[in-house]
């Protein structure tokens, strides 16, 4: 894929604010040219005229064009969450306790749901999350849904 092809398909969707400003630029410098009678800089220096035009930093064009020459995918920082999970970042004790008491449910022939074992956390007060935060929980320890019947415990 080539440059023109990546940009081409980042492209297609809405545009941002900053891509837009881009754009001017573009316009602007591209209509300073055909006034000029050609290019303000010369053709060689590919990054000088592209950081010229785009209005950025040197040091990106250079990361960007790396990128494209390795086929990287061109995407855009993501934010990182910062903050625990208060409900369902639950401590070793706690998993412990959950892995437990599921097993002892097994153990005692009771048919395990999803409500039942919220209800047997909260009695023996080790999760007050709700329905949805247990089952996160139970997915994060390594538990998994079959379908069965009461009967086939």
């Amino acid at each position: 894929m080539s440059y023109c092809e990546a940009l081409f398909i980042t492209m297609t969707k809405n545009l941002d604010s900053t891509t837009k400003k881009m754009v001017a630029s573009l316009i602007l410098n591209f209509e300073q040219e055909r006034d000029h009678g050609g290019p303000l800089l010369p053709l060689p220096a590919v990054r000088e005229r592209v950081t010229q035009v785009l209005s950025i930093s040197i040091s990106t064009v250079s990361t960007i064009s790396a990128a494209v020459k390795k086929n990287e995918v061109l995407k855009s920082p993501s934010k990182n969450r910062h903050r625990l999970k208060p409900v369902t970042n639950v401590s070793n004790l706690n998993v412990d306790g959950i892995r437990n008491t599921i097993y002892k449910m097994y153990e005692n022939k009771v048919h395990v749901t999803l409500a039942s074992v919220h209800e047997q956390l909260r009695e023996k007060v080790i999760f007050h999350g709700s329905l949805a935060s247990l089952r996160t929980v139970l997915k994060d320890i390594g538990f998994k849904w079959e379908k069965t019947s009461p009967g086939e415990v």
